[in-house]
């Protein structure tokens, strides 16, 4: 009785891993801290916590995000944000970001941190982030719907947000791959031997 009991137990645990996904990657950031910052979501936008520093974003849509990314990245950072769908996910691995948690996340959103390894958590997960009459998608979730990677995403969020403004990349690891990537994204070939090709932080379209 006590085996079927404790495989039983185990079994439970399994399940409840496998169909929790937005809880299935924990932060070692302390429970005190979280819950603090959870709770300023109850008046801001986005919250940034790093190096015992916390940043408060009032700026709705994804104004916060780009306004952060223009000065910096999010590596090493713990991310609180009210709503975090595909486009929101895609700025998150492109900036580097290690851990999110989102009141409201989208399940596109979530396997996208998934397959880019980015810790989540989740209080609500949606089908998809609809629009604000729920008439149909979020124009940023349908305008990186076919988007093939987090430089693209990027770059077409900006150009929607600032279409007067030329598009500066980054890369968030200075490697071959990193600038691949880059270059792809703008259809331009790499110059030269890529190994020997001098490696810059930002690229401007």
């Amino acid at each position: 009785m006590k085996k079927i009991l404790k495989t039983l137990i185990l079994l439970c645990s399994f399940i409840f891993c496998i169909f929790s996904p937005a809880f299935a990657k924990q932060t070692d950031l302390p429970d005190n801290i979280k819950e603090m910052l959870i709770k300023q979501l109850e008046t801001a936008t986005l919250v940034i916590y790093k190096d015992k520093g916390i940043k408060t974003y009032n700026e709705h849509n994804l104004d916060p995000l780009l306004i952060y990314l223009e000065d910096n990245n999010f590596e090493g950072t713990y991310i609180f944000d009210k709503v975090v769908g595909r486009a929101a996910a895609y700025l998150y691995v492109y900036g580097g970001a290690d851990y999110v948690y989102a009141n409201t996340i989208s399940k596109p959103a979530i396997e996208i941190l998934k397959k880019n390894h980015i810790k989540y958590e989740a209080k609500n997960i949606v089908k998809e982030i609809q629009n604000k009459t729920n008439s149909g998608l979020c124009p940023f979730e349908e305008l990186t719907k076919n988007a093939v990677n987090a430089t693209e995403a990027y770059g077409l969020i900006y150009k929607k947000m600032h279409p007067d403004t030329s598009i500066v990349y980054f890369t968030p690891e200075i490697t071959s791959s990193g600038l691949v990537e880059i270059y792809k994204t703008l259809n331009k070939e790499l110059p030269g031997n890529s190994r020997k090709t001098p490696f810059r932080r930002t690229w401007r379209t």
